[in-house]
């Protein structure tokens, strides 16, 4: 299903348009994800990105309207042609939104709560580098999956997913038994809150490569699946 819905869009004009848009959408997401946490983790001053990662926040909604009302003219001059390609592509844009959200978010939190690089030395603090870093890669993976109908990229970046939702809850609870100091906690639990819904976000668009339309959002049977091999 989901390759004959990429040769669609790729062989029919005004859907063509729209993939190209897509993928701007991930491109952009994926430079504010990476800027932003490294302002988190103070290799980049807030100051540095700021304007750059409103304004893709910007391109990335408009981007978000564009397609929306495209797709709304496209099915009303086709009536009943290409739906299942529009319906894929409405749900999997609404996620590439999403991620320039919370990636805002985490750029708001890391700007907001500066801390001093001595506060860098705490477990958790390289526990929520990692996880970055695994989502780094996991965009890329996305990315490609996406653009290259690869159900094996797909599925790894699910796998990938369900991996780094579980240790995001296992530092939380961790953050909550420990006790730590207000302010560290709040940034600790919201960055990694927002870590898992960025990657959340990526693991629906892989989902969609992999799974039939009705199953959209994370196919449960698809994560139940990645879980017992795992």
């Amino acid at each position: 299903m989901f390759k004959r819905i990429i040769n669609i869009w790729r062989n029919k004009r005004p859907l063509q348009s729209m993939m190209s848009e897509f993928e701007s959408m991930l491109v952009d997401a994926e430079w504010m994800f990476v800027n932003a946490k490294d302002v988190f983790t103070a290799r980049l001053q807030p100051e540095v990105i700021r304007d750059e990662l409103y304004m893709r926040d910007i391109k990335i909604n408009k981007n978000e309207r564009l397609i929306r009302r495209q797709i709304v003219t496209h099915l009303s001059v086709n009536p009943e042609m290409d739906i299942p390609s529009c319906l894929v592509l409405m749900s999997v844009v609404k996620d590439a939104e999403r991620i320039g959200d919370y990636c805002k978010n985490i750029f708001q939190v890391a700007e907001k709560f500066k801390f001093g690089k001595q506060l860098f030395k705490d477990k958790y603090f390289e526990e929520i580098n990692a996880i970055g870093e695994e989502i780094k890669v996991n965009f890329q993976r996305t990315k490609e999956a996406f653009a290259e109908e690869d159900e094996e990229k797909a599925l790894k970046s699910i796998g990938t997913s369900i991996q780094i939702g579980k240790k995001c809850d296992a530092i939380i609870n961790s953050i909550l038994d420990d006790r730590l100091n207000c302010n560290k906690g709040v940034v600790y639990a919201l960055i990694v809150r927002y870590f898992k819904r960025v990657d959340g976000h990526l693991s629906n668009i892989s989902t969609s490569v992999v799974s039939p339309i009705e199953n959209l959002d994370f196919s449960r049977k698809v994560q139940n699946k990645i879980s017992e091999e795992n």
